[in-house]
C-alpha cells in the first residue's frame, strides 16, 4: 500500500519530507521489529515511551515516523505528527491489512473471568452449525477447523489475551484469508484501554462478569468498570448487532439498560431472559436444561423465541453454567438452532487449565486451574466442595509479582476458609521477592488455621507435597497457572507446568 493510502484523511499537524508514492509493507510501534517499508508509530506505554526509540526505528530502516511529541529526525526522513498515535495506529493496522474484521463475523468476550471458556464454547457450536471458526486469547490463537477435525486444541502464538493492533489485524487477516466466517475472540479490560481493538468490527460483544482484579492497572473498580463498558458503547469497534449481557452481574445490568442496539440478557435470576436449571451436577460434569423464557427483552429471531434444550457437559460448576449461556446467547444471536447448541456444548471435553482434570491411578480427584483472584478461586473451591461433599480439599496456590498486591492476604483469606490443607507457595514472583509474596498472603491466613498451612515456595515441590499428603477420595486443586507452561522469576523464565508436574508424580 502507498504511503498516500495508507495516511489518506488522517488529520496531522506536521507532514514532513514524506514520498507519499512510497510502498508501506508493515506498521508497528516496536522499534525492534522495523524493517525497510515499515512505518513505525512512537506511542506513549505504561512503562516505555516509543518516542525514545525514534533513531532505533530509523537504524532498522524505518519508511516513515508517526509521532505526537517533538522528535529530531535526520534532514529528508518522512515524519508525521499527529494528535495521539494510540488511537492512530489500530487503524493504520487495519488499512495495511484490508479492514479484515469487515470479512468474516468477530464476536468479542469481555469481563473478568470466563473469556477463555466461552470463545471455546461458542467456538465448538458455531463448527457444529457448520461454520469456520476461529478463536483467539489467553490461549493463543487456532485457526478455522471443521466439526470433525481432531485437536480443536491446538492453538499457537501464545502471547497477550489481546496482541498488539499490527499483530491483532494480521491474525483477523489471515483467519479470513483461511476462510473462517467467525472469529471468537477474548477482549482483556487492558486492550480496550491501550485502544489495541480499536478498528476491528465486533458483530456481537459479550460480557460475562466483573470483580476485582488488575487494580494496579486501573487503580480503581470504577476506572475497570468504566473500561469494561466502553466495549458496548464507543464506536470504534464498529456498529454492534448484538450484545449477550450476564444480568446476575450489576455491571452487566448497567450494560444492559444503556445498550443502544439489540441486548440479550442471560443468567440464574428473574431478569434474565435466557436460563438455565441445574438437574444434575457432579465431578463428572453438570446437566441442565436451558431456555429462553420471556422478560424485558423484545423482537428476537425465533432461534431464541423457541430455544430450549437439555444438555450434559464435562465441565464442572455453576459458574460454568453461566459460561455456557454467554456462548448459547451468542450462538442463538448467529441463528444457531438448539439440536446445534446442544452437540457443540457436548463436545467440549474440557477448557486447558480450567478445573482441568489430571487421570491418576491413586483415587485423587487432581485439578488444574487459572484462577489467580479471590473470587474466581472462590467460585472453583466451592464447585468442588458442592459436588464432592465430605470429601477433603487440599489447596495449591500463590501470587504473582508485579500485580494486585492488595489481593494476597485476600487469596489467603479465602483458602483458609474453603479447604482443608494449604499450601502457599511462588505464581510468578517477577521482580519481587518470593518470600515477601507469601508473607503477605499468610497475612490473611487466620491463626487458627495455620496449623492446616505448609509454606513451600518451590512451586514442584509444593505440587509433590500436596499430592503424596492426598489420599483416594480427597480433592487436589492446583490454582494460580492453569494452562500455563512457564514460571517467571526476576532474572529468568522457566517451563513449568502444573499439569506436567502432577501427571509425572502420579503416574
Amino acid at each position: 500500500m502507498k504511503l498516500s493510502e495508507l495516511l489518506s484523511g488522517i488529520e496531522f499537524s506536521e507532514l514532513a519530507d514524506a514520498d507519499e508514492s512510497l510502498e508501506i509493507e508493515a506498521v508497528t510501534s516496536d522499534s525492534r521489529r522495523v524493517k525497510p517499508g515499515t512505518v513505525f508509530v512512537a506511542m506513549r506505554g505504561t512503562s516505555f515511551d516509543g518516542h525514545m526509540f525514534v533513531d532505533d526505528a530509523l537504524r532498522n530502516g524505518a519508511a516513515c515516523v508517526v509521532h505526537e511529541k517533538p522528535v529530531e529526525v535526520p534532514p529528508g526522513t518522512c515524519h508525521v505528527r499527529v494528535r495521539e498515535t494510540r488511537r492512530l495506529y489500530p487503524l493504520l493496522a487495519s488499512r495495511l491489512t484490508g479492514h479484515p474484521s469487515e470479512k468474516l463475523r468477530v464476536i468479542g468476550v469481555t469481563g473478568t473471568n470466563g473469556k477463555t471458556s466461552v470463545t471455546l464454547l461458542l467456538d465448538s457450536i458455531l463448527r457444529v452449525a457448520g461454520h469456520k471458526s476461529c478463536v483467539l486469547g489467553t490461549l493463543g490463537t487456532r485457526l478455522p477447523l471443521s466439526a470433525d477435525q481432531p485437536d480443536p486444541l491446538a492453538f499457537t502464538g501464545r502471547g497477550l489475551t489481546t496482541p498488539d493492533p499490527s499483530d491483532l489485524q494480521s491474525t483477523i487477516n489471515t483467519c479470513a484469508q483461511q476462510g473462517a466466517t467467525h472469529l471468537a475472540m477474548e477482549v482483556s479490560s487492558h486492550a480496550l484501554d491501550q485502544r489495541r481493538v480499536d478498528s476491528v468490527h465486533f458483530r456481537g460483544r459479550i460480557f460475562t462478569n466483573l470483580t476485582p482484579e488488575h487494580l494496579d492497572y486501573h487503580g480503581t473498580m470504577e476506572n475497570y468498570a468504566k473500561v469494561k463498558s466502553g466495549f458496548f458503547e464507543h464506536s470504534e469497534f464498529g456498529a454492534a448487532e448484538y450484545a449477550v449481557v450476564n444480568v446476575d452481574d450489576e455491571l452487566g445490568q448497567e450494560i444492559l439498560s444503556a445498550a443502544q442496539f439489540p441486548a440479550l440478557s442471560y443468567g440464574f435470576g428473574e431478569a434474565a431472559s435466557l436460563t438455565a436449571r441445574v438437574t444434575g451436577r457432579d465431578l463428572n460434569g453438570i446437566e441442565c436444561e436451558l431456555f429462553f423464557r420471556d422478560g424485558n427483552d423484545a423482537g428476537w429471531p425465533d432461534a431464541v423465541t423457541e430455544f430450549k434444550t437439555t444438555i450434559r457437559s464435562p465441565l464442572i460448576g455453576r459458574y460454568n453454567v453461566s459460561n455456557i449461556l454467554a456462548a448459547v446467547g451468542a450462538a442463538l444471536m448467529e441463528n444457531v438452532g438448539a439440536a446445534e447448541v446442544a452437540a457443540g456444548l457436548e463436545g467440549v471435553r474440557a477448557i486447558p487449565g480450567r478445573l482441568e482434570r489430571v487421570e491418576n491411578p491413586k483415587g485423587l480427584h487432581v485439578f488444574v486451574d487459572y484462577a489467580h483472584t479471590p473470587d474466581a478461586l472462590s467460585n472453583v473451591l466451592q464447585t468442588v466442595r458442592e459436588v464432592a461433599a465430605g470429601a477433603r480439599i487440599i489447596c495449591v496456590f500463590g501470587c504473582g509479582g508485579d500485580r494486585d498486591r492488595e489481593k494476597r492476604p485476600l487469596m489467603g483469606q479465602t483458602v483458609a476458609a474453603m479447604t482443608d490443607v494449604i499450601i502457599v507457595t511462588n505464581d510468578n514472583p517477577r521482580s519481587e521477592s518470593p518470600r515477601q509474596i507469601i508473607d503477605e498472603i499468610l497475612a490473611g491466613i487466620p491463626d487458627d488455621a495455620r496449623a492446616r498451612c505448609t509454606v513451600e515456595p518451590d512451586r514442584r515441590r509444593a505440587i509433590e507435597t500436596a499430592l503424596s499428603t492426598g489420599k483416594a477420595g480427597d480433592i487436589v486443586l492446583i490454582a494460580g497457572k492453569g494452562h500455563e507452561d512457564y514460571q517467571i522469576f526476576a532474572d529468568r523464565t522457566e517451563h513449568f507446568s502444573d499439569a506436567e508436574v502432577a501427571r509425572e508424580f502420579l503416574n
